[in-house]
């Protein structure tokens, strides 16, 4: 038997609405890359069309499926190549 996940109303709430306070911001679309890391290393992800991403965290590169809404993710790099979610925006 599965243990129940005692978070989930938790981790809607975040991807709804952050409860730090956010203060840069850079389109992601615009600067994705596969080579060059993020010009900060960000708090948060926001993703307007869900979809696939690569990314890099914690020297690791993770192939995932991002939902519409606020990720509390801390990627170093995301890479061009591999991406299919639109509009994500990195918060710091």
């Amino acid at each position: 038997m599965a243990a129940p996940d005692r978070f989930s109303q938790w981790k809607e709430m975040a991807r709804q609405h952050p409860t730090y306070p956010l203060t840069r911001a850079v389109h992601v679309d615009a600067i994705k890359n596969d080579a060059v890391d993020l010009p900060f290393l960000p708090r948060a992800l926001h993703v307007g069309t869900a979809g696939t991403i690569r990314m890099d965290t914690a020297g690791v590169t993770i192939n995932t499926t991002l939902e519409v809404g606020w990720h509390p993710i801390s990627p170093t790099r995301i890479h061009s190549t591999g991406t299919g979610a639109l509009q994500i925006t990195a918060w710091d």
